[in-house]
């Protein structure tokens, strides 16, 4: 991995709506497919053809009825290569039966910047102040996602070190906690941290069995471990 500043990186910005290309997630985890590996997947690629490529994409989630039924869609956002959109695109209908279509244009402020294609690196934010790249090498260590009744998910990420969830407290359901000498100070969870990675974090804190925590939205369905905690507020 490398690491470095966010002042160190020239992300792209806009508060003009943009063109936006929409995915209908659920179709994704029906189908056991990692959205941000196969995002990750299709940038990377990209940047080892064109290594001199500046561009920050932005994820804004919502509710959809844009595929005729009520729906979890991701909008990805391209800003600074018009290429990209086509490049994202190519890549879910590579997938098969995945409902993409360029959307109405959605407003790059309304989401996060969640990769941003600088110095010929694919880069990803680790924390609000340190962004970071996979090596070539690390190209195949990309996130596993297990099912959640089997256990925790291995990512490697690290967002989720702070993960004051911000949600009704039914939303979780663990085994009861070991009680502990030393007081846990809680924070709040970035939202774009993964489920997968708050869960092991709060097994990790209350000393619970791998796998004892799931994160439901308010519906009672537990979220898969790729998704994103802001995905589990708005479903509540």
């Amino acid at each position: 991995m490398i690491h470095c500043n966010a002042s160190e990186l020239n992300v792209r910005s806009s508060r003009n709506p943009l063109p936006a290309l929409e995915v209908k997630v659920d179709s994704l985890e029906e189908r056991d497919i990692d959205f941000c590996a196969t995002v990750a997947k299709a940038l990377a690629d990209f940047v080892l053809a064109h290594p001199d490529a500046h561009a920050t994409v932005y994820l804004y989630g919502t509710m959809s009825v844009n595929f005729h039924e009520p729906a979890w869609s991701e909008f990805l956002i391209p800003l600074g290569d018009k290429r990209l959109m086509q490049v994202l695109e190519d890549a879910f209908r590579r997938l098969g039966d995945v409902p993409t279509r360029q959307s109405d244009y959605v407003s790059p402020a309304q989401g996060s910047a969640m990769f941003h294609l600088e110095g010929g690196h694919v880069w990803e934010p680790e924390d609000a102040l340190t962004w970071l790249a996979r090596e070539a090498q690390d190209e195949t260590s990309a996130t596993v996602v297990e099912d959640d009744s089997t256990g925790p998910a291995t990512t490697d990420d690290s967002e989720g070190q702070d993960w004051d969830l911000d949600i009704p407290m039914e939303g979780a359901v663990a085994a009861e906690p070991r009680r502990s000498e030393q007081p846990t100070r809680f924070r709040q969870a970035r939202a774009d941290a993964r489920v997968g990675t708050i869960k092991r974090e709060i097994e990790r804190v209350f000393g619970l069995p791998a796998g004892s925590v799931v994160l439901r939205g308010g519906d009672g369905a537990a979220l898969r471990s790729d998704a994103f905690i802001r995905t589990l507020r708005s479903r509540w």
